[in-house]
């Protein structure tokens, strides 16, 4: 029961980031069943992803944090692009009934500046008090959850400065509740304190500072093994995304070339998904480099941005029922080997050409269904044998 349910939990908990990149398919019409198929037989997600590390977690919630503000994204482009459209109706109106008309409908429209603060807050300090350094996998997302919208007509810096004020004290909750849990674990905070006020600062324990402290100290990073500062690019990447991983490191080093070249008109849009994803995966492996400790399952969070940006490169699957062009009955087997003894199998299966076309329908696997159903069978193959 102390090994299964931990890895039950764990293969629960994967399926976040699975969840999390159907919905920002969805939501930016993108192809997700090749997105979903790779993030199913990856192999991070099937080694990594499915055990009890703290960068599990990390990867779950950083999935999380990108769906939430990917859906804020989206969701403010949607009103502002209304907003601005309004506004411009109301200037241009010649009479007062017109003006009223045009008022109401402007007022009609969404909040959109401060949704889901308190949640992206919370996700973040969960995080960072998880594992610290998912304060390098969090920046990036509230940076541009920040900053919706800036530029446009109706969103100025002091709507900037109100969104960074009010997601501060968003965040305080979570604080307070993450500190005094911590501090009554590690036994520094008591009952009989609280109940006899005899509480001072040597009370609480902030883990993230110490966690902080800990590791800005060469000497104590050099008992577990110092590591050059480009390993995290040049051999974890590679080691962990094969494929996936050179392309995205091409892809960040086009990105500054053009940068360099100063063809602006060729970079991503700064408020764009594609920005997000690309600057979700640059920048947390950059921070990380600076600390001379450098494990390959460290990175194991940027997961969804890498697939997400590439994946639909090397998988060319349609958003329609995927099937097998083969004469009768073909099966095509894909697996996918985590370990000796766990493999993944997706399966699809058609019937010959001259049966109905209902029956083939009927016959077919989709390949949504079978990675999810396949993927169960392999983690209770791990946890079982």
């Amino acid at each position: 029961m102390l090994l299964m349910l931990p890895r039950l939990f764990a293969c629960l908990l994967s399926f976040v980031s699975d969840y999390s990149m159907y919905r920002i398919c969805r939501l930016y019409s993108q192809n997700y069943r090749a997105r979903l198929l790779t993030l199913a037989s990856s192999y991070v997600t099937l080694v990594y992803g499915t055990r009890t590390f703290s960068n599990t977690t990390e990867m779950a919630l950083n999935s999380l944090l990108l769906y939430v503000v990917a859906y804020c994204m989206r969701h403010s482009d949607q009103v502002i692009l209304q907003d601005e459209y309004l506004s411009d109706k109301y200037n241009a109106a010649g009479t007062p009934v017109e003006r009223v008309k045009f008022y109401k409908l402007r007022s009609s429209l969404p909040h959109h500046s401060l949704s889901c603060c308190l949640l992206v807050a919370t996700v973040a300090v969960a995080g960072i008090f998880i594992r610290p350094t998912f304060l390098a996998f969090a920046f990036p997302p509230v940076f541009f959850w920040l900053q919706r919208g800036l530029g446009s007509k109706i969103i100025g810096l002091g709507v900037f400065h109100l969104r960074i004020l009010i997601f501060t004290l968003s965040a305080i909750p979570a604080t307070v509740i993450f500190i005094v849990i911590d501090s009554f674990y590690y036994g520094y905070l008591t009952v009989n304190e609280i109940c006899e006020f005899k509480i001072g600062l040597d009370n609480f324990v902030v883990t993230p500072l110490n966690f902080l402290k800990y590791n800005m100290n060469t000497d104590n990073l050099s008992k577990h093994g110092l590591h050059p500062r480009y390993l995290h690019f040049l051999v974890n990447v590679p080691l962990l995304y094969n494929v996936l991983g050179l392309m995205s490191l091409g892809a960040v080093l086009s990105l500054v070339y053009r940068g360099v070249r100063r063809k602006w008109s060729d970079l991503p849009r700064v408020q764009s998904i594609i920005g997000l994803m690309t600057s979700s995966f640059f920048i947390p492996i950059l921070v990380l480099s600076i600390f001379p400790h450098q494990e390959a399952r460290f990175l194991i969070p940027v997961t969804l941005p890498v697939i997400f940006l590439h994946s639909q490169r090397i998988r060319h699957i349609s958003n329609t029922e995927q099937r097998c062009h083969e004469k009768g009955t073909a099966y095509n087997i894909t697996f996918s080997r985590g370990s000796r003894r766990s493999m993944l199998l997706t399966l699809c299966k058609q019937t010959p050409e001259d049966h109905s076309s209902i029956d083939r329908q009927a016959r077919d696997i989709t390949l949504l269904g079978s990675f999810i159903h396949m993927k169960w069978v392999q983690h209770r193959w791990k946890l079982f044998i």
